[in-house]
């Protein structure tokens, strides 16, 4: 998809959930390659593995960027 629908999508969900999904900056570097490295993973769970064990309260909350900024605490408390 061209970049401009990128920033266009996450500027408009951002101003419905209040909150900043993705910068310009890291798109860049997202489009760079600069947000990837060639080392071996350090964890030994895979993403499918610990999504499927999640699966029941994966989506089920959303976490404000911003919101963690100012309340570090506070803002993983469940709904």
């Amino acid at each position: 998809m061209p970049v401009w629908v990128g920033r266009a999508a996450s500027s408009v969900i951002g101003y419905f959930v209040n909150d900043v999904l993705v910068t310009p900056e890291e798109i860049e570097g997202l489009m760079a390659n600069l947000l990837y490295t060639g080392a071996d993973p350090l964890g030994n769970t895979r993403l499918t593995e610990w999504a499927r064990i999640h699966r029941d309260t994966l989506g089920m909350q959303y976490s404000s960027e911003l919101a963690r900024r100012i309340d570090r605490e506070r803002a993983y408390e469940r709904a």
